[in-house]
């Protein structure tokens, strides 16, 4: 049975997991994508560092693969803006 101690620990880890994503949440809404995204994709990370230290398991090469596609395509996604900006931004400097 979980100790007084450890409960409070639990929630009190939780409610700054709640804390983060409300945070995350808002900073998405109101900050600049390539500025958010490192964020997002740091908690892979953070969840395979959780996963060895709590439960011993090591990530796979289907999870290192799917982790890599996940980042690769946000990466993709945020170069390809990047680059329309840049289109977006040499048409309105040159209207003819």
């Amino acid at each position: 049975m979980f100790a007084r101690h450890d409960f409070l620990e639990l929630a009190l880890g939780a409610a700054f997991h709640c804390a983060a994503g409300v945070c995350l949440v808002i900073a998405s809404r109101s900050g600049k994508v390539s500025v958010v995204a490192p964020f997002r994709y740091i908690f892979l990370l953070w969840a395979a560092i959780a996963g060895y230290l709590v439960f011993g398991e090591v990530p796979d090469r289907w999870a290192i693969l799917g982790g890599a596609l996940i980042v690769g395509s946000g990466l993709y996604a945020l170069h390809r803006e990047r680059l329309r900006g840049q289109k977006v931004a040499a048409t309105l400097a040159d209207p003819l």
